[in-house]
């Protein structure tokens, strides 16, 4: 899935239900489902930036292309 798609998907049906569904169809989605849950909204942006920054990735650019392709 790309990002578009995805953006389509939390549009349609909202960002929870977008989620269940991706964990639904993929084993890694839905390990990281069971990884933050219960978790307050700043253990998961904190859980989210050790992985982008394990991965590489800048998570403040990726929060950028984000908004730019959701138009805020």
């Amino acid at each position: 899935m790309n990002l578009i798609q995805l953006v389509n998907l939390i549009r349609s049906s909202g960002p929870e239900k977008a989620l269940q569904q991706i964990a639904g169809q993929n084993p890694v989605a839905a390990q990281a489902m069971k990884m933050i849950e219960g978790k307050s909204p700043q253990q998961i942006n904190q859980i989210a930036a050790n992985m982008a920054r394990e991965r590489g990735v800048d998570i403040n650019a990726l929060a950028q292309q984000i908004r730019q392709t959701l138009g805020m």
